[in-house]
């Protein structure tokens, strides 16, 4: 299978808003650290039916939570807080996470694992998880409603660090299909 391992710099997405606590330094290969305490959210909604990313696990897994967050720029909610996982997308910032239960039994996330993160607006489930490239079967999101203004978002606190890969040229794994490619964020033509 053959990724585009090259985005267009005017639609890559990028780390986008964070917490206040939640450090974020980019990398020499245009990756994304982020330690702290917080949420960081990508810099564009995924407007894009289809996108793929993935966040490394760095340090302090326990401590990591990778999911969306419903985000709107025009209104913003406090991403100084942490993903919850509740995925049921109810309350005032929704929001959508891996959780822990859906990981293979007995396994837990470990610094040096790499989920992928596989967003499909045309089919059900919406939302995948892989873990180093192997499908979560029971980490499936079915439904996002309103699909408006969903964003990438990762959360880290105490000793959680991670890296955000968006553009692709960086993924370690493969998407679980051939139409899964990088965030394409929307552009203005007029």
């Amino acid at each position: 299978m053959e990724l585009n391992d090259v985005t267009n710099a005017a639609v890559q997405c990028y780390a986008g808003k964070t917490g206040r606590n939640a450090l974020v330094k980019r990398t020499e290969a245009g990756d994304f650290r982020i330690r702290g305490e917080g949420t960081m959210v990508g810099s564009c909604s995924l407007d894009c039916d289809i996108a793929f990313w993935e966040i490394k696990v760095l340090k302090g897994a326990d401590d990591v939570q990778i999911g969306l967050k419903k985000f709107s720029p025009k209104r913003p909610v406090s991403l100084d807080g942490q993903l919850t996982g509740d995925n049921d997308g109810k309350g005032s910032a929704p929001q959508w996470a891996l959780k822990r239960e859906f990981l293979p039994q007995g396994q837990k996330l470990k610094a040096g694992d790499v989920v992928g993160v596989h967003w499909d607006q045309t089919d059900f489930p919406m939302v995948c998880f892989t873990l180093n490239g192997t499908f979560l079967p029971n980490a499936s999101i079915t439904r996002i409603r309103p699909a408006q203004d969903i964003y990438p978002a990762v959360s880290v606190s105490g000793e959680g660090e991670v890296e955000a890969r968006f553009a692709g040229g960086t993924f370690e794994h493969s998407p679980m299909a051939s139409k899964f490619t990088p965030i394409v964020c929307a552009t203005n033509l007029i």
